[in-house]
């Protein structure tokens, strides 16, 4: 028993769209070096005012590399940054920006996802920002204009995050899934399509996981820099902190990732169905075997059968609070 032929398809479902294509070498390097000089001026740019306390704190060991942490998350940013852009540039064209409903939808939860972003800036800063945080706000630390340095980084952050996001509504918008969740023809074109965009999202997906670790190493590694200069920061500030708060950027990344992902599993799941169409009648044990067999080989080539939890890739993200948090508590002071 053999699938059902699949031939060029003259319509298409969907076309290829330069999903975050490789950079290269010297660019990635270009890039991640002018992410650590611009995260290097926000936080040491101002290193010749500071007063001997501010000099102090930010010259031990755990202060460093606290930095170090804040500083790497410019260089990641600046390095995904590009392939993003360059997906929503490709993506949009796919689109029917006509289509109102469907764009205003997208706007709307990239917007309530924006919100959702600063509600730990009452945790991220000593005094706070917002007051909806549930957790009570880190000790105080001597860093110069702290409150504006960390929400200038903060709102970097959530830009690159959200750039994330709308990379995925664009994915879901370009390839029409949320309008019709099935290809008309299991042809060449719908196949080659899904796939490709399939393993767009699970790039994404990385990109949203090391967003999300290096947030929470970050907040993680502020810890042993506080309590190494005030053992009673501590109490004020518990180890499961970086946790809750990774946590929390992992829900909110789930929030985007899993529908879209288990919608991609019904379109595969529909390619299968149109490959290896589903039999009525009679059925012996042999051509049962053979067509078990031959849906087992359709369903394998379209990377079907693993959800975002059980799958490796899918699943980063879940524990990247988790590693973050245990690797935080490696270093010094902690």
């Amino acid at each position: 028993m053999q699938a059902a032929q699949v031939p060029a398809d003259e319509g298409g479902y969907g076309r290829s769209h330069g999903l975050l294509a490789d950079i290269p070498t010297l660019r990635l390097a270009a890039l991640a070096g002018i992410g650590l000089l611009a995260g290097g001026g926000l936080f040491l740019g101002d290193a010749s005012t500071w007063t001997a306390a501010q000099s102090s704190f930010m010259r031990t060991p755990a202060a460093l590399l606290w930095f170090l942490t804040l500083d790497g998350q410019w260089a990641l940013w600046l390095v995904v940054a590009w392939p993003l852009v360059d997906q929503a540039r490709d993506l949009s064209k796919a689109i029917d920006l006509r289509d109102r409903r469907r764009l205003g939808g997208a706007l709307l939860l990239i917007l309530a996802l924006a919100g959702l972003l600063l509600v730990p800036a009452s945790f991220a800063t000593p005094r706070g920002v917002l007051g909806w945080w549930p957790l009570a706000p880190i000790p105080d630390y001597p860093l110069r204009h702290h409150d504006l340095k960390i929400a200038i980084h903060t709102i970097a952050g959530s830009s690159i995050a959200l750039l994330a996001v709308a990379d995925i509504l664009l994915l879901r918008l370009a390839t029409g899934l949320d309008r019709d969740p099935a290809p008309p023809a299991a042809t060449y074109d719908a196949v080659h399509d899904y796939l490709e965009r399939k393993d767009a999202l699970v790039r994404l997906l990385w990109v949203g996981g090391a967003i999300v670790f290096a947030a929470t190493l970050s907040v993680g590694a502020l810890r042993p820099a506080l309590v190494a200069g005030d053992a009673a920061a501590a109490a004020r500030f518990p180890a499961t902190y970086p946790t809750v708060y990774g946590l929390y950027l992992s829900g909110l990344l789930a929030l985007v990732y899993v529908p879209t992902y288990m919608t991609f599993e019904r379109v595969g799941r529909a390619l299968q169905d149109l490959l290896v169409p589903p039999r009525n009648g009679p059925l012996d044990a042999t051509d049962l075997v053979a067509y078990a067999a031959v849906r087992r080989d359709v369903e394998a080539a379209l990377g079907l059968g693993t959800g975002p939890i059980a799958s490796f890739k899918a699943g980063a993200f879940i524990f990247a609070p988790l590693a973050s948090t245990i690797v935080a508590q490696l270093l010094p002071g902690s």
